[in-house]
């Protein structure tokens, strides 16, 4: 029966945490004491010398900085605190730990399976040269043909030592207790991140560089992956992927579960099934984090041979079309350091070294500008005011954020370009192509500049991507694709409405640039570091029914380069009938942003064309006498109307009297801004024929007979009006004689048709 063990997950602040910044006057002292100050040193190291020239400095340990069991991890976390140590000489951008002579890494158990070892060369230590951007020539506008392998950072990983999982990298690493306390404290011990949470009001929780590297990657991939190249990820991006078995792996059982998504490069390649053994499990190796380490440039170089199968993989053929990016967050112990840095080491394969030269300045450079100009950052500024010296700065002079880094000359308050700079690194050292590791922002200077905060945001995270992105663009000669890019998939909005009614549809949008989503800021009104989004869709400058109207991205979405976004339009129609354009545009609503892609327009018409109905008369004979006038005009314009019966104007309800023989015509005709009815119907006035059997008889001449009173009286009986032909309000003999001119006696038609 196996035994269960108890796992712990040990949040950890690495050696890659690296050194403060230091007072020493040379950097022979600032390595020493980044020695004394670290314990990624074996017992024993000491600087034997630091050689500078120009912007390469050669650091030279004594042999106890090389055990017989020096593992990648360490030997990084070493490499990391002498560089971290010799930034305050921005000037040294190379920089070679040797031991004995040799360097570090070649106290390193080399490649002993797949594609064998590589043939080690001395470095010629040398700054990034301008001209190597330009080295490989425009070939296409899409990335087709390319492999890209992606790197995100640590995960987790057992340590068999101490028997239990370390999550690497916690954001916020713990600040030292102080004694300065805030006015007003009540709690019973105070510590310096009690004066940030609570006396200057900063809201926000736990957040680890795991958190950000695979968010960050995962929109890297989408934009790679949406131009043509070929991308693979040496770690799970699917946080629905479940957990991960570390039973079946043979490691021991846990009282929590473990994501896939957090695990390790090397748990997860095991994991997929279909890669190698010798990429995942270096045996000259014996530490999970050391065999972790190089499986992530082993798997760029598996998938380099996969994709040219046979070929040599030292040709420019093959390696010209690939580079293996590595993302990680920063630490510099002090929590004062700031910033972006990248780093390139070819060593092992120097035919790479002008190519990956080209690659790390161009993404480093495009990831740069993606933080000053294509995000806004701006929100940042009162967290952290220029001139406003926080309660716990340690020492020196403290500049403050600006997002354009404008008030002081030097950019010095603005975000810090660190530089492209090669050392010893083992993700980077291994790979047979371009490599790149950069150290995107610091994750422990959260009291004093914005980096972590900034990590945090996923609209952050979003564009510093599409700068990488375009940085591989630049080194391979190829034009990006826009950032701000949208094309129209539908309107559905009704084309007639009445007015003031309410107006409900959608207009979907497919997204072919920068992912949309919402992120997390800081509010100064609130002081909570709150959600927003910068994506929206927005009312054109023609918008005719809603104006200035914004609708925001739904805030469980991430609409990635091809995936559509729908966004929800309800707005009221105008009181005042017409036709209305409406017309909508993707906005990036920020100080880096603006309207962009596809317009979204329709027609809405409010209210409806007249539309007239006639009840009488109908088209038939009539007797002379009066004819009733009914029609109704349906109208929610409220335009005009008018009605004629031979160019005369009458109304509805009016009754006509004293039309004359024969056929008449009543003329309807509505009309609003949307259009016009006419409606008419003919009608005839028979004389006579007061039976309406189609002569005129004697029996007609008998109700004649009946209403005859003679002239200027009234007629005998009511109902006469029919028989007062001349219309002058009696029956008399003129009305007679107009009488006699119909009679024809029975069943013929009358005499006066």
């Amino acid at each position: 029966m196996s035994t269960n063990y108890l796992c712990v997950l040990t949040v950890a602040c690495l050696a890659l945490a690296g050194s403060p910044v230091w007072a020493q006057s040379t950097p022979n002292d600032a390595v020493a004491d980044a020695i004394a100050a670290s314990d990624a040193f074996p017992a024993g190291t000491s600087v034997v010398s630091v050689v500078v020239d120009e912007a390469s400095a050669v650091v030279e340990l004594s042999e106890e900085a090389a055990p017989t069991d020096l593992g990648d991890s360490q030997a990084d976390a070493m490499v990391k605190a002498i560089v971290d140590a010799l930034a305050i000489w921005p000037e040294i951008s190379a920089i070679e730990v040797t031991v004995a002579g040799k360097a570090l890494w070649e106290y390193l158990p080399r490649p002993t399976g797949g594609e064998g070892s590589p043939v080690a060369e001395p470095m010629k230590i040398a700054a990034p040269k301008a001209e190597a951007q330009a080295m490989l020539a425009t070939t296409s506008s899409e990335l087709s043909g390319k492999l890209v392998v992606l790197h995100p950072s640590h995960g987790s990983y057992w340590h068999q030592t101490y028997n239990y999982w370390y999550r690497a990298m916690r954001t916020l690493c713990g600040p030292n207790p102080s004694t300065n306390l805030p006015p007003g404290w009540t709690g019973s011990t105070y510590q310096p991140s009690d004066y940030y949470f609570w006396t200057a009001g900063y809201q926000w929780g736990s957040f680890y560089e795991d958190d950000m590297s695979p968010e960050t990657i995962r929109f890297l991939a989408a934009y790679v992956g949406s131009s043509g190249a070929e991308v693979w990820v040496s770690r799970n991006l699917d946080k629905n992927a479940g957990n991960f078995d570390y039973n079946y792996y043979g490691y021991p059982n846990c009282s929590f579960p473990l994501p896939k998504w957090q695990t390790a490069a090397k748990y997860y390649l095991q994991d997929r099934g279909d890669v190698p053994e010798w990429v995942w499990n270096e045996p000259a190796l014996t530490a999970q984090t050391d065999k972790d380490i190089r499986a992530r440039p082993y798997y760029a170089n598996y998938r380099m041979a996969e994709k040219y199968p046979g070929q040599d993989q030292s040709s420019q053929a093959v390696w010209g079309n690939c580079v293996s990016f590595s993302l990680h967050s920063n630490a510099a112990g002090s929590g004062t350091a700031r910033g972006t840095e990248t780093f390139w080491y070819t060593t092992t394969y120097p035919h790479l070294q002008t190519a990956a030269q080209a690659y790390c300045t161009a993404v480093q450079a495009k990831v740069i500008n993606a933080i000053k100009n294509q995000y806004d950052g701006f929100w940042a500024e009162s967290m952290y005011p220029v001139g406003t010296t926080p309660v716990e700065w340690p020492s020196g002079t403290y500049y403050g954020y600006e997002h354009d880094g404008s008030s002081i000359p030097g950019g010095t308050t603005g975000w810090q370009d660190r530089g492209v700079k090669t050392t010893n690194m083992g993700e980077i050292r291994e790979a047979k192509m371009p490599a790149q590791l950069m150290e995107l922002a610091f994750h422990d200077d959260w009291k004093f500049y914005p980096d972590h905060v900034f990590m945090m945001d996923q609209i952050f995270r979003s564009t510093v991507a599409w700068g990488m992105y375009e940085g591989m663009c630049q080194y391979w000669g190829i034009t990006p694709k826009s950032r701000l890019a949208a094309e129209l998939v539908s309107v559905n909005l009704p084309s007639q409405v009445a007015p003031g009614e309410a107006i409900s549809g959608t207009i979907t949008m497919r997204n072919l640039g920068q992912a949309w989503c919402w992120g997390h800021k800081f509010d100064t009104a609130t002081k909570v570091y709150g959600a927003y989004t910068v994506w929206k869709l927005a009312a054109t400058a023609n918008e005719q029914i809603a104006p200035g109207m914004k609708i925001e991205l739904a805030s469980s979405a991430v609409v990635y380069p091809g995936e559509t976004a729908e966004f929800a339009v309800s707005m009221t129609a105008p009181t005042t009938c017409g036709t209305y354009t409406t017309e909508w545009q993707m906005l990036k609503d920020d100080a880096r942003g603006g309207a962009f892609g596809d317009l979204a327009s329709t027609a809405i018409t409010v209210g409806a064309a007249p539309e007239v109905t006639i009840s009488s008369p109908v088209p038939a004979d009539y007797p002379h006498g009066c004819v009733s006038v009914q029609f109704e005009v349906t109208d929610v314009c409220n335009g005009s109307v008018e009605a004629t019966i031979d160019d005369t104007p009458v109304s509805s309800g009016e009754s006509v009297c004293g039309l004359s023989l024969g056929s008449h015509t009543l003329t309807v005709t509505a009309t609003n801004v949307l259009g016009s009815d006419i409606k008419d119907v003919t009608f005839t006035i028979s004389f006579g024929d007061f039976d309406l059997d189609d002569d005129v008889d004697l029996t007609d001449f008998a109700l004649f007979a009946g209403c005859f009173n003679g002239p200027n009286r009234a007629p005998a009986t009511s109902g006469c009006e029919v028989v007062d032909y001349d219309g002058d309000s009696d029956v008399d003999l003129g009305d007679f004689s107009m009488f006699a001119t119909c009679f024809n006696g029975p069943n013929r038609p009358p005499a006066c048709q």
